[in-house]
């Protein structure tokens, strides 16, 4: 769907760097998966715990959505920590059935 990433890689910024002061590094891949393509946000910006689910007020929140009406439960995001710090955001979404591709 348009514009799924930008409120993940917003929130790399507003969140995840808010307070530090290294070098800021948001990484954005699109892989296939079986019947799926991946789109991953990779951030190294605030340690994130694994025990801590995102906040999901605007950006996580109207994604989950828009997923949903879009895909039903067919595509799914998940939250994970990034090794040493930072988040990894990964979004599976269905590929077409025509042909499979990535389009």
């Amino acid at each position: 769907p348009a514009f799924v990433l930008q409120p993940l890689v917003e929130n790399s910024f507003k969140h995840g760097f808010r307070e530090n002061n290294d070098i800021a590094c948001v990484d954005i891949t699109a892989k296939r998966q079986g019947n799926h393509c991946c789109l991953e946000v990779v951030d190294n910006g605030a340690k994130f715990e694994s025990h801590t689910i995102p906040t999901e007020r605007h950006g996580i929140g109207l994604t989950r959505r828009r997923l949903q009406m879009q895909y039903d439960d067919n595509a799914s995001i998940s939250f994970e920590p990034n090794q040493p710090s930072g988040l990894r955001v990964r979004v599976l979404v269905p590929l077409p059935e025509s042909n499979g591709s990535l389009t």
